[in-house]
């Protein structure tokens, strides 16, 4: 411990000095880590808000649209006895035509989607409101 009054004077002196500038150095840290933590949370609020609206666009549902297969023709009437070579049953699957399609779906609104050749057609309705 110091006994001599001068120097306890002399060191008293310099604190006070240091400690004016160390509080002023202290309050601009202050005040620069204040502004820092602004722009932070101002940065993520933005990337935030931007996350949020791509999400909501991302999952909104759209407009429905009802996928319709094409109409099936009338099966044909089965005869009443069959012999027992026909008794099991067959069937046969036939592509339609583009002209068979058409033909078919005249008076409907359709649309065609997908690739060529794996197209989907799909019959589109007036809705009422």
């Amino acid at each position: 411990m110091m006994t001599d009054p001068d120097k306890q004077n002399l060191l008293r002196d310099v604190l006070q000095e240091d400690a004016t500038a160390l509080s002023e150095k202290s309050l601009q840290g202050m005040i620069a880590a204040g502004r820092r933590r602004r722009a932070q949370r101002r940065t993520f609020t933005a990337a935030l808000c931007a996350a949020l609206l791509v999400c909501s666009l991302w999952f909104l549902p759209g407009k429905p649209v009802r996928h319709v297969q094409a109409p099936t023709p009338p099966s044909p009437p089965s005869p009443v006895a069959l012999p027992a070579a026909e008794s099991r049953k067959e069937f046969t699957i036939r592509h339609l035509t583009e002209a068979e399609m058409k033909e078919r779906l005249s008076g409907f609104a359709v649309a065609y989607v997908g690739k060529p050749g794996a197209q989907r057609i799909v019959l589109l309705e007036d809705t009422p409101h």
